[in-house]
């Protein structure tokens, strides 16, 4: 029988010298091999540096100092240290965490997507989806505004992390049974213990562990925080000139810090960034929410239906699809939105505003009306908000690594198709029979780290490249036959 195992994987799963205990093991990356354990089927292995990343002396630069102006002193947040974010991040990505071991909070929240999904809906353990586009976090860090989710029902970050764990659609999983499996972990006793100082597990523990990760997520090496940094927004081109006057004209009001809005424009140039420090909104989205009226649903106030979060558009670029309901999937999409769409529900907060009036008098608000050549400008503008140092670094990636293996289950099942292989674009993968369905399709790289895991429900999937890099990839996938393992070539 061939063996499908490639020469990084080699060095974990074969390579090491026998004597060597486990915790003495390190992987193809020099990363301490902390735990080999077997998830929903398959060998994982736990990884973490022997030195703890950094999460606590997060360079800030200058042009950041004003917000600590509207830090709230009795209310200093979560306090972060190398240690609790380093068990946090192993909680977030832990995916024996969820009912059926099969997805964490990684899952939906996805590192190179900005930790958002690109999927409108979130798939939860047992493939229910939710009604809600998840919430990019990737600026959790900067939450100077003091509510959380699209609803605004959650103000304390411990709580909120939680949440989702106990969630029927997302987790599923009771607290009892959040501290059963994190004690069963032969992982987590070392980790809390360097966490905390002893290795008691605590929900509350495990709470405050996650709000040290996600507090740590800071962004702050934008395209457009370089610029500022080395003050040389005045060489910017044109276009880039005119997208940010648009930006500050159109929707600085909302995605804006809360100084006077004259002295805002005095400090144009050396803005940090467009956060949402003022409150949730009713953007016009709709004139009818339906079910779904945000927080509305949690005050039963009808002032607050469809008023949702304003997020931070950090690495907004990469966030698709956007709004609360991921109802549009492009950033083109939503920049043709404020343009041309915007409908004049009576709490959108446009139309409180004097928009257009020459009476100074409020007038419903239907767009800005852009041309082609302002959306370009704005769109480019926008797309400077992107941190790449952040979504690439490996302190912030999923320490889980699945090795691939060679046992039965590797055969390639017969019933099951995979076309075109090698393929450049999208591959379709298809049951012969098609009663039969396909439940998971996953795709790990050459060191075995997952790079693409979604659910499927049907007798076919499309796989699609994105961005993934061309080369060889080993692929899993669940079906009615079994687990089927195959590689694939990405031209």
């Amino acid at each position: 029988m061939k063996k499908y195992l490639f020469p990084m994987i080699l060095l974990v799963a074969v390579g090491l010298i026998s004597t060597t205990t486990e915790k003495e093991q390190r992987s193809a990356t020099g990363d301490r091999i902390v735990s080999t354990m077997k998830m929903n089927g398959e060998e994982v292995v736990l990884e973490l540096p022997e030195v703890l990343d950094n999460y606590t002396e997060i360079d800030i630069p200058d042009h950041y100092a004003f917000y600590e102006e509207f830090a709230d002193p009795s209310n200093p947040g979560v306090e972060v240290t190398d240690a609790g974010a380093t068990l946090g991040r192993v909680l977030f990505y832990d995916r024996n965490l969820s009912k059926n071991r099969t997805v964490s909070c990684g899952s939906c929240h996805i590192q190179e997507n900005g930790f958002a999904d690109p999927n409108t809906f979130s798939e939860g353990f047992d493939g229910v989806k939710g009604h809600r586009n998840a919430l990019g976090i990737a600026d959790i860090g900067f939450n100077f505004y003091p509510t959380l989710l699209w609803d605004e029902r959650e103000a304390d970050l411990e709580t909120m992390v939680l949440m989702p764990l106990q969630d029927g659609k997302e987790m599923g999983i009771t607290l009892d049974e959040l501290l059963e499996r994190v004690n069963e972990s032969d992982y987590y006793p070392d980790l809390f213990a360097t966490a905390f100082g002893d290795s008691e597990i605590t929900n509350q523990r495990i709470a405050n562990a996650m709000a040290q990760f996600l507090s740590s997520f800071k962004v702050v090496n934008t395209e457009l925080d370089q610029a500022i940094a080395n003050n040389n927004q005045a060489d910017w081109p044109q276009q880039l000139l005119e997208g940010r006057d648009l930006f500050v004209s159109h929707c600085f009001s909302c995605h804006s810090t809360i100084v006077p809005q004259a002295e805002a424009d005095a400090l144009v140039p050396s803005l940090p960034f467009f956060e949402s420090l003022i409150g949730p909104h009713n953007t016009g989205l709709y004139l009818e929410y339906g079910e779904d009226q945000g927080l509305g649903n949690h005050t039963a106030s009808p002032a607050d239906n469809g008023v949702f979060k304003t997020p931070s558009l950090k690495n907004v670029a990469l966030t698709a699809p956007y709004m609360h309901d991921g109802s549009l999937e492009t950033l083109e999409d939503v920049i043709d939105f404020y343009s041309d769409e915007v409908q004049p529900h009576p709490n959108s907060t446009f139309n409180s505003q004097p928009y257009y009036s020459p009476l100074d008098l409020p007038q419903p608000f239907v767009g800005f009306d852009l041309g082609d050549d302002e959306k370009a400008a704005l769109l480019a503008f926008m797309e400077t908000f992107t941190d790449h140092s952040f979504i690439e670094d490996p302190k912030f990636s999923d320490p889980f690594r699945t090795v691939m293996t060679t046992d039965s289950e590797s055969l390639v099942n017969s019933s099951l198709n995979v076309f075109p292989n090698p393929m450049s674009v999208s591959a379709t993968i298809q049951m012969d029979d098609a009663s039969k369905k396909i439940y998971t399709v996953r795709l790990m790289d050459a060191s075995g780290k997952v790079v693409f895991d979604q659910l499927a429900d049907d007798s076919s999937f499309t796989l699609e490249r994105g961005s993934l890099p061309s080369g060889m990839y080993m692929m899993k996938i669940w079906t009615d036959d079994g687990i089927s393992t195959q590689k694939m070539m990405i031209e």
